[in-house]
């Protein structure tokens, strides 16, 4: 449901991942953008402040591991959740600019971190 706590439940399944025999495996971490998920948050920030948040924690609690995995991407199940989200997002941007959010946060692909 929010980004903030994504990595702690990543954060098993990362370490064993990391520690197959494959250097540096590559890792898509999914967030459902379902209204239930992460649907609800996205209506309200972008999705590069949801990558940004879970590779910042990841990066301050467990550096060693993030030298071990190679994050190719963030992947969001169900898509026409996410548009929903997204097309809310930009309309509250549009109508709402005391909250200063940058034009390269109103994507609907997210960046590499």
């Amino acid at each position: 449901k929010n980004p903030m706590n994504s990595f702690s439940s990543a954060n098993e399944r990362l370490k064993y991942l990391a520690q197959t025999n494959i250097k540096m495996p590559k890792i898509s971490i999914i967030y459902s953008s379902e209204i239930l998920f992460m649907g609800g948050w996205l209506k309200y920030y972008s999705l590069n402040k949801a990558e940004d948040i879970f590779i910042r924690t990841m990066r301050e609690k467990d550096q060693n591991l993030f030298s071990k995995i190679n994050f190719t991407d963030f992947t969001y199940y169900n898509y026409s959740y996410l548009a929903k989200s997204v097309k809310y997002y930009n309309y509250l941007k549009n109508i709402n600019f005391d909250k200063k959010v940058r034009k390269d946060e109103l994507i609907l692909v997210s960046k590499k971190p």
